[in-house]
């Protein structure tokens, strides 16, 4: 219990003190300057592209959950659920609570939890594989010889083949007898924590849960389909970087915005701060230091970035207050 509690506090003092340190050594009137200075045309711009984060979102959740679930899945479902698990998942560790809602709402309406959590691991994988690409692809491009960015890209190419490997021998290995034999055991086990967790008997699974989870990654379109929406997430998240950028007049090439936006991808998931405080300030600062940014302007970029997640977060709270249950709208239990 003790323990618990500690964890609890450092949990809660860790963004405080991080932020602490930042803060420690920034100019403030330097800081108050570049607030004043700022282009509202270009802020404007980019705040309003947050929600295109939302539509983008909930589009690949949604094709990822019609293909599972075999359901007929509103769109308008999935991002506005997409939309509400932001709004409750934003003080939790990295996007745990966000997911944990995904999976209980979808698997309330269209199928076993367990399925929809697995959804959820597929489209996280497949957003760490975007992101991997993505720097890989552009480290070539990056001409700044840090050796902070080295090991970034090193890290990369190094996760890149973990999950690339992973899908392809979870693929190859999937078919053979003494793993869908194990994956049966692991599947009874499972569920049987699930049974003692909710006190009582879960849902019933899909036949062969395993086999299920497997078969829609052996099909490369939907594996391409969700790859690109994540490509494009990123997109948008350099874009929207770009614009802020811009808003305080500070040159900087596209490129630059488009290879760091997997980086603050990856550090943003961790589940080490409340709502990424603290985490995303330093990394801004050290990150698009190493590219000549002064500290002042990207601790406000840090900044107005938060405070457009706060602005999605608003909406999302907006349509958790106005949703009605609309009871079990086609359950699916056949996979």
């Amino acid at each position: 219990m003790q323990f618990k509690r500690l964890r609890r506090l450092l949990y809660w003092l860790l963004p405080v003190v991080i932020l602490g340190i930042v803060l420690s050594r920034i100019d403030v009137a330097s800081l108050v300057d570049h607030a004043r200075r700022v282009n509202t045309g270009y802020l404007l711009g980019a705040l309003l592209v947050f929600p295109l984060f939302m539509l983008l979102g909930g589009l690949r959740w949604n094709r990822a959950t019609r293909r599972y679930c075999r359901a007929e899945v509103p769109l308008r479902f999935s991002i506005q659920h997409y939309w509400i698990g932001q709004a409750l998942g934003l003080f939790a560790p990295g996007s745990l609570g966000w997911d944990a809602y995904r999976a209980l709402v979808a698997g309330r309406h269209y199928g076993h939890y367990l399925m929809n959590a697995a959804v959820i691991l597929v489209e996280k994988l497949l957003a760490l594989l975007a992101c991997v690409t993505l720097v890989s692809l552009l480290a070539p491009f990056v001409t700044v010889a840090a050796p902070l960015l080295r090991e970034v890209i090193s890290w990369a190419h190094l996760l890149g083949y973990l999950v690339a490997g992973t899908f392809v021998l979870a693929i190859y290995f999937s078919r053979l007898p003494p793993i869908r034999a194990l994956a049966l055991k692991a599947e009874s086990y499972i569920l049987g924590l699930a049974a003692r967790a909710l006190k009582r008997a879960p849902a019933k699974p899909p036949d062969r849960l395993f086999e299920a989870v497997m078969e829609p990654l052996r099909s490369p379109g939907f594996l391409l389909e969700l790859l690109l929406v994540s490509f494009a997430i990123l997109g948008l998240s350099a874009g929207i970087n770009q614009l802020l950028f811009q808003s305080l007049g500070q040159p900087l090439p596209f490129l630059v915005n488009l290879f760091l936006a997997p980086v603050f991808y990856f550090l943003f998931v961790l589940p080490i701060s409340v709502g990424g405080v603290g985490v995303r300030e330093a990394a801004y600062i050290a990150l698009y230091g190493l590219f000549g940014v002064p500290a002042e302007t990207a601790l406000l970029v840090a900044f107005l970035m938060f405070c457009g997640d706060l602005c999605n977060t608003l909406i999302g709270a907006i349509l958790l207050y106005t949703n009605k249950p609309q009871g079990n709208d086609a359950a699916c239990h056949r996979v």
